[in-house]
Parts: structure tokens; sequence; C-alpha cells
């Protein structure tokens, strides 16, 4: 059985809090769900993508919902890719429907995101994520946060 983590990023994919607010955060992820294994992962100025593992479903368009191709966001992610600095975010036009946007605005189901950091905690299968648990621990972080959940 795939092992399952509760990750945290930040909303904001360029937000970067102090050293110790991300070790107190996880230290608070992995109290509040009784976790035996938690990190804090730091890239650094390097801009990573976070991803769900298993969890993965699909990829969508926020203007027209339209599935995104795994060919063509693979060769935008490619594109984006800096060996030094990781992602850059550029706009892209949607083969769906032409607008524009950016790999992290896209709808990801299994949720995924980037970020220069995250704290995780390995979780038991039958726990649940709830909206008092992201907002208790957005008041630790001091900052909006995105849950994603991971399955490896």
């Amino acid at each position: 059985m795939p092992d399952r983590f509760i990750a945290l990023i930040p909303s904001d994919p360029k937000a970067r809090p102090a050293s110790d607010t991300m070790e107190a955060l996880r230290i608070a992820l992995a109290a509040r769900f009784e976790s035996s294994e938690s990190r804090v992962k730091d890239f650094g100025e390097r801009l990573q993508f976070i991803d769900c593992g298993e969890n993965y479903e699909r990829t969508l368009c926020p203007s027209c919902e339209a599935e995104v191709p795994l060919v063509w966001w693979g060769q935008r992610m490619d594109g984006d890719w800096d060996e030094e600095h990781g992602f850059h975010l550029h706009r892209h036009e949607m083969p769906c429907c032409g607008a524009s946007h950016r790999l992290t605005e896209l709808e990801y189901r299994g949720a995924q995101g980037f970020a220069h950091w995250f704290v995780s905690a390995r979780v038991d299968e039958g726990v649940i994520f709830t909206s008092k648990d992201l907002q208790a621990l957005e008041n630790e972080a001091g900052l909006a946060l995105k849950l994603i959940e991971q399955r490896y």
C-alpha cells in the first residue's frame, strides 16, 4: 500500500517565510496529525513543482475547463525550467481555447503546485484534513497555504 503524506505549500508560489516559521509549521502539522515522520524541504531560490504522486487525475484549463494534454504540459514544464533558478512560470497560450496562463494557474486535479519550500507529514490512511486544519496551520505560518495530498 502506498504511503500518504500531507504537504503544505504557500498559495503564492514566491512566498518565503523565515526558516524558523517553516520549522514551527512542520511541528504544528506533525502534532496535529500525530505524525512521527515530517520534514521541511527548502529549495532556496529554486522554484520547484510539488506533485501529488498517485493522487494525480488530470490537469484542466482554468478558462474553458478542457483537459490539458500531458504532452503539451510536459513541453511547457521543460521550457519553463532553468537548472539554476527552477521554474520561471511564463505565460503560455492554452491549446484548447487560446487563453494565456502560467502553469501555476492551471487546475490540477490531485492538487499540485509550485513553491520554493514545503512542509510535509506522513499520515494514516483514515486521516481527514479539514478547512479548520488548514486555517489553524495558515495562522501558524502567517500566510495562505495550499494543501497537496500526496501518495507514493
